[in-house]
């Protein structure tokens, strides 16, 4: 099941010019273009360092979630157990670890 998104207009109209843009370099053969391969490469290592950003983010949303709790009276507010702050540092900390092994 898709799911639904609201989008701005000018920017569905922006995507829309630049999908075409690239059918039509695509149509021409860029890909068989000098450069193209070392582009898209990096492209793709953007797109999977994004995609671990935003990981990063759910997860530690995860774990705070888990650990939310409303520290006395209704009303009050909410805090978060030791535990889940610690558990986010962990978190925060072995992404770190990866992204420095990773280059």
């Amino acid at each position: 099941m898709s799911e639904t998104v609201k989008i701005n207009l000018d920017k569905l109209k922006e995507l829309e010019r630049k999908a075409a843009k690239l059918d039509a370099l695509e149509a021409g053969g860029v890909d068989n273009w000098e450069g193209y391969s070392e582009s898209i490469k990096e492209y793709h290592k953007a797109l999977k360092h994004k995609q671990g950003i935003n990981a990063l983010v759910i997860s530690i949303f995860e774990i705070l979630s888990d650990g939310l709790y409303e520290p006395s009276e209704s009303g009050a507010g909410f805090d978060f157990t030791e535990e889940s702050q610690r558990l986010v540092f962990e978190e925060l900390k072995n992404r770190i670890e990866k992204l420095r092994d990773a280059t």
